[in-house]
């Protein structure tokens, strides 16, 4: 990734498909490890979707499609493997269950294409996750000094 295509990811003020919140938290990752990766992609859908059929128009069958299909974060290549990431305020064993479900969605649409790195950032984690996510090889970061745009106090001078 180039440095101008990273400062347009850092410029977006929220990222497909996440709250406020969770835009700040990978703002604050990409800010660290963006510039690393090859391309970073977000709201990718991976698995079957609910398949409508005759009967209904074509938008509401897409539609139906793509809402029931599960959906990771995002997807962050480094030298051709993708890094599947997913982002939490507060990473529970929640988000354990969606990594590896995404790792073996993944495997079955893209044979060809071994993930690197399975990884959540959050804010906080809740007691005793990391001993699951070490077990299961789960990378995890976190930023508890992210605050929602909303949240922040912007000084005036008079």
């Amino acid at each position: 990734m180039t440095p101008i295509e990273l400062a347009a990811l850092l410029a977006q003020p929220q990222y497909p498909a996440m709250t406020r919140l969770e835009s700040e938290i990978t703002r604050a990752w990409l800010r660290l490890f963006g510039i690393a990766y090859d391309r970073i992609e977000f709201n990718v859908r991976l698995g079957e979707g609910v398949e409508l059929g005759e009967g209904f128009s074509e938008p509401t069958r897409q539609a139906a499609l793509l809402s029931t299909q599960k959906r990771a974060d995002i997807i962050a290549w480094l030298s051709g493997r993708p890094d599947v990431v997913e982002v939490k305020d507060r990473i529970s064993l929640g988000a354990i269950g969606q990594l590896l479900g995404y790792q073996l969605l993944w495997d079955r649409e893209h044979s060809n294409e071994t993930i690197g790195q399975l990884l959540v950032i959050g804010r906080s984690m809740m007691p005793g996750i990391s001993v699951a996510l070490r077990q299961y090889e789960i990378g995890w970061l976190l930023f508890p000094d992210v605050r929602e745009e909303a949240d922040l106090v912007i000084g005036t001078t008079s």
